[in-house]
């Protein structure tokens, strides 16, 4: 026989014999633990208690793995020391159901060295007991965690007042996904969104990335481009401030405020909308997420499951949504509705998954971003969709292409303006070129002219032409008659292949 094994007592056998012919149930209950009256002890079936019992406690947990049957308990780490040597079961009414013998284990108190809970466990051999007149009550109270790989007795390591599994016990530290990627320095899932860090102003080399260059954006006719990759209604106004992009919308229906096109193909799954926000200006109760997937919104009762209350203070909203095999989009909207309100955005994210990693939340309930992007890579994802072309000093000019990214060129004959502009990254498709005046500054004043860089003055050149444009690319700006041969002359000029 083995030199540690547990026995059914003949206590325990009369139990479940008596249930069964009453038609009731066998209640484990207890757990107990002794130290054998210091010395190693033999198990036996007479026995009715320990040899000498130390401690006694409620079950904790318990399994069933085929004829095998397993419960767990701890003892908490301020009870007093001693060593296991033997340990029980009892029934609701005291009855000592099994008994095992075990190598010896010190239980010790924290000043001795305890870094946890003492966690012990028997295993029962039930291959002869009909197990449906056995019920085994456990302890809400007490959980557990399996953590084989961390040495503790029976795998089984303790949870701390939070239930929360420490990181020395190979735990997360946490107890939501968002901590336990922070606290295990694991990657966030990709933003499939562009341009959706808001904080710090919006100049060159700072988010957002900005390319127009207006701290406010409003209009009040139709849908126009603001940040890049941006777009916005004629009833909201955009105010980029150091910390935020502020977001004002005088229309409280459920109408969109601030909107990125994304075209690219998605799959059929699950994906989650989250940004970091607060309400600066209250006017109605709620603001909303959603997703256009080009066919219907991905959420279509949005308007009542999927509202949310606005904070004066920064938190974070999410919504999940399904996108089916038969809505798979080749392309969509990714949409914030501010109901009336005046919202401070701080950060989105479009992401696969039913969960956020945009942003977590510490025990001060503090929210901190999981990461900040890389500037330059956001802004040549960028470039793809908006360029500007004008003669500026500065950080920009990593991207010039043999010092060609400037608003002075040289008309080659009387029809002809010789640009020759490589754009700094392929262009999502052809853009459309647009030519501005510049003022004073680097402003862009009238479109469809230029600046005579000898006189002074304005040209238009309505109606003109490019010479071969592609996605990389054009080289000519053709208006007949409109230059002088040879003269230089300033402008500023768009490549724009925004959706």
């Amino acid at each position: 026989m083995a030199e540690f094994y547990t026995v059914v007592t003949d206590a325990g056998r009369e139990a479940v014999a008596r249930a069964t012919g009453a038609g009731e149930k066998v209640n484990i209950t207890h757990f107990a633990v002794g130290d054998g009256g210091g010395v190693p002890v033999t198990p036996n079936e007479s026995q009715t208690q320990l040899v000498n019992e130390c401690w006694r406690g409620l079950v904790a947990t318990y399994k069933q793995e085929g004829t095998s049957l397993i419960i767990d308990t701890y003892i908490p780490s301020d009870e007093e020391s001693f060593t296991a040597r033997e340990m029980g079961v009892f029934t609701s009414d005291g009855v000592l159901f099994a008994v095992c013998n075990t190598p010896e284990m010190r239980k010790v108190l924290p000043s001795e060295g305890a870094v946890g809970n003492f966690t012990l466990g028997m295993e029962l051999d039930v291959a002869n007991i009909d197990m449906s007149y056995i019920e085994i009550h456990t302890n809400p109270e007490l959980d557990f965690i399996k953590n084989s790989e961390k040495g503790q007795p029976n795998g089984v390591a303790p949870l701390n007042k939070d239930k929360v599994l420490e990181i020395e016990y190979g735990g997360t530290g946490a107890n939501n996904v968002q901590e336990a990627i922070y606290n295990l320095g694991c990657m966030p899932r990709e933003n499939l969104l562009d341009n959706a860090y808001f904080i710090g102003g919006g100049d060159f080399g700072k988010f957002p990335v900005n390319q127009k260059g207006k701290k406010i954006y409003t209009n009040d006719d139709t849908w126009h481009n603001s940040i890049d990759r941006w777009r916005y209604p004629p009833t909201a106004t955009l105010n980029i401030l150091d910390d935020c992009l502020q977001i004002s919308d005088t229309n409280t229906r459920n109408d969109p405020s601030f909107t990125q096109f994304k075209s690219q193909s998605f799959k059929a799954g699950r994906y989650t909308i989250s940004a970091l926000c607060k309400c600066s200006n209250k006017v109605n109760d709620n603001v909303f997420l959603n997703l256009w997937t080009g066919k219907k919104w991905a959420t279509e009762n949005f308007e009542f499951q999927y509202n949310y209350k606005v904070s004066d203070d920064i938190d974070l909203i999410f919504v999940t949504v399904d996108i089916d095999e038969d809505t798979v989009p080749n392309d969509c909207y990714c949409t914030l509705f501010a109901m009336g309100n005046t919202i401070d955005l701080y950060a989105m994210k479009l992401e696969e998954g039913d969960f956020q990693t945009l942003a977590w939340k510490d025990n001060k309930e503090k929210w901190h971003l999981f990461e900040t992007p890389d500037y330059a890579s956001v802004f040549r994802d960028c470039l793809r969709y908006y360029v500007e072309f004008r003669k500026i000093e500065g950080p920009i000019n990593e991207f010039k292409n043999n010092n060609l990214w400037s608003g002075h060129c040289q008309a080659i004959s009387t029809d002809e303006l010789l640009v020759n502009y490589q754009f700094p990254v392929p262009m999502r498709t052809i853009p459309a070129i647009s030519v501005y005046a510049k003022g004073d500054g680097e402003e862009m004043v009238t479109i469809n002219k230029v600046r005579d860089s000898s006189t002074g003055a304005s040209v238009d050149i309505s109606g003109f032409t490019c010479s071969y444009v592609t996605n990389f690319g054009f080289a000519i700006i053709r208006k007949q008659g409109a230059f002088v041969q040879s003269r230089f002359y300033d402008f500023i000029i768009v490549a724009n292949a925004e959706l």
